[in-house]
Order: C-alpha cells, then sequence, then structure tokens
C-alpha cells in the first residue's frame, strides 16, 4: 500500500512544478536574461529527478529544490513550495517502504 502511494505521490512534485512554470511563464517569455531561463530548466529537471525511485537521487533533488526554493528567495521559490512538500513527502515514503 505505501509502495503504491509511493509512486503516486512521486509524480506530483513533477506535475506541481510544470503547474508552476505555466502559471509563471508569461512572465518569463519577456525576459532576455539566460540566468532566468536556466533556473527554469534546473527546476524542472528537479522535479523530474523526484519520480526516479532511487532513494539517494530523490534525496538529492529534493534537496536541491530545497536549496533553489532558498536562493531564489520566496518572490519565485514561493510557487515551487508545494512541489518541495510533495517531494519531502515522497521522500518520507519511500524511506518508510525500505525493509
Amino acid at each position: 500500500m505505501v509502495k503504491k502511494l509511493s509512486r503516486i505521490v512521486s509524480v506530483l512534485p513533477t506535475a506541481l512544478v510544470v503547474g508552476a512554470d505555466l502559471w509563471m511563464y508569461p512572465t518569463l517569455k519577456n525576459q532576455n536574461s539566460a540566468a532566468v531561463w536556466r533556473i527554469w530548466i534546473v527546476t524542472l529537471g528537479l522535479g523530474l529527478g523526484i519520480v526516479i525511485p532511487r532513494l539517494v537521487v530523490r534525496l538529492v533533488c529534493t534537496l536541491l529544490l530545497f536549496g533553489m526554493v532558498i536562493l531564489t528567495g520566496f518572490s519565485v521559490g514561493m510557487f515551487y513550495l508545494p512541489a518541495l512538500l510533495a517531494g519531502v513527502v515522497a521522500t518520507l515514503l519511500q524511506m518508510e517502504a525500505k525493509p
């Protein structure tokens, strides 16, 4: 039961990152700064990394997503807090499912 729930929850961070990116895309498309686009691509990659069912990869991606939320400030990082919380839940569920 926990393993099945972990699979469902592991997709949630990616869906939330994509949702936040779609919400912010109208603002981003007018930006010419490469740094803004790099942050956007890295955030999407971290959301996709949480889907990988390896505990180490999931833990590293969750911690890096947390660091990205802190470093970008809560003006941009606040949009990714739900994805961060879903990543933490997915990681904890996977840690609990380990024998």
